[in-house]
């Protein structure tokens, strides 16, 4: 297969490729892109430094990783993708809340490509791993009944939670869960009392996915990286609605009542009132986690100077994160989110994970990461944070 069909594909075309079409008259004969490559390589002297440098990139890393994937494999590889995607669907979000209010003992091993990790769960919350994506739920249960339990309730309806020892033993499994697994990968599941405690506990995690979590009428504003799922019957998550400053606030997914019973409507039984393929959560991206620690809107854009005065880092240890995101774009297609475009939208993906000490794209690239001296010493704020002066 000529490897020109596959880097021709609507939204993968690259530089190299877009310089193979604009070819002059005179290399009209070239018919593919290994023999454009071997044009240029086999005559340096009518092409600038940086066409031979694509050539030799294309011929040594590009060519010989997609030689052997068809169409149909790439597709499959991206539909794949988008399934896991970071998300949960209803379905085993369902499933896993439910896992976490049984005994320990009678838990299933495995849901999906999901596994137990039994040295992580405890009675009170369950952890699942997938060894294939690399992907981590974490589910918290809510309230039992016990005395404890509704003591614990009693405590958050007066802000006290934090001082329970169940909310300090979530806390500590949760610390230990991010330690083995990283958080860029991680989702944490709450339902109830859980769910409450899952959106402070999580908050580092890249999706908190709640369902009816329990309020309060001064109930704080979820954090950004939580999907709070409701029923419109359901009591417990009502509460917050006493505060008029709370009227007209929606969850992210409202279930429609059926009935008048509030403890059927605040089971985890509602989710089977969704579509069971239906995606929950979201979570920030590398991108925007480093926009909020340098205090800029969300989704702003950034040069790669902007970028290096902002980290203290060299421009050209950066500039080569970009030229290996650039490649792997099409070296490693299955590791592409269906909605990048380019190679160069994949490549600024990477290097803001690479700037994020917990991602692993960072583990891999941080020998790149490296000081610029003359850029810290620009200030003398001797402020904790300036990275100019650190």
């Amino acid at each position: 297969m000529n490897p020109y069909d596959i880097l021709s594909e609507p939204g993968h075309e690259g530089k190299f490729t877009a310089q193979f079409k604009a070819r002059k008259p005179h290399l009209r004969h070239l018919k593919s892109l290994e023999e454009f490559a071997n044009y240029i390589l086999a005559n340096p002297t009518e092409f600038n430094k940086i066409s031979k440098q694509r050539s030799h990139f294309y011929k040594n890393l590009i060519a010989p990783k997609i030689g052997g994937l068809t169409s149909k494999m790439m597709k499959d590889l991206r539909a794949y993708h988008r399934q896991v995607g970071g998300k949960i669907s209803t379905k085993d979000f369902n499933l896993m809340l439910k896992e976490s209010y049984k005994k320990p003992q009678d838990r299933d091993k495995h849901i999906g490509d999901y596994y137990i990790d039994e040295s992580l769960s405890t009675p009170e919350n369950v952890v699942y791993h997938n060894p294939k994506t690399g992907e981590t739920k974490v589910a918290y249960r809510g309230t039992e009944g016990t005395l404890k339990d509704w003591g614990n309730n009693a405590l958050y309806a007066f802000g006290l939670h934090n001082t329970s020892k169940r909310y300090k033993r979530s806390n500590e499994i949760q610390k230990q869960v991010e330690q083995k697994y990283g958080t860029q990968n991680l989702d944490v599941l709450g339902h109830s009392q859980s769910g409450a405690y899952a959106q402070e506990i999580g908050k580092n995690a890249k999706n908190v996915i709640v369902l009816n979590p329990a309020t309060h009428p001064g109930y704080t504003p979820k954090t950004k990286n939580a999907t709070v799922v409701r029923s419109k019957g359901d009591a417990v998550s009502a509460l917050q609605y006493i505060n008029p400053l709370n009227w007209g606030k929606k969850a992210d997914v409202e279930i429609k009542a059926k009935t008048y019973n509030p403890i059927e409507e605040h089971m985890p039984s509602v989710l089977e009132r969704l579509p069971e393929d239906q995606m929950l959560g979201e979570g920030r991206t590398y991108k925007q986690k480093f926009n909020k620690k340098y205090k800029f809107p969300k989704n702003k854009s950034h040069s790669l100077s902007d970028i290096s005065k902002l980290t203290g880092y060299e421009l050209e240890g950066l500039k080569t994160i970009i030229d290996k995101g650039e490649g792997a774009f099409y070296s490693n297609p299955a590791s592409v989110r269906p909605n990048v475009k380019s190679p160069e939208q994949w490549a600024m993906a990477r290097l803001y994970a690479s700037l994020d000490p917990s991602s692993k794209a960072h583990k891999v690239d941080k020998s790149h990461l490296k000081i610029n001296k003359k850029l810290r010493r620009l200030c003398n704020c001797n402020r904790a944070k300036c990275p100019y002066c650190r």
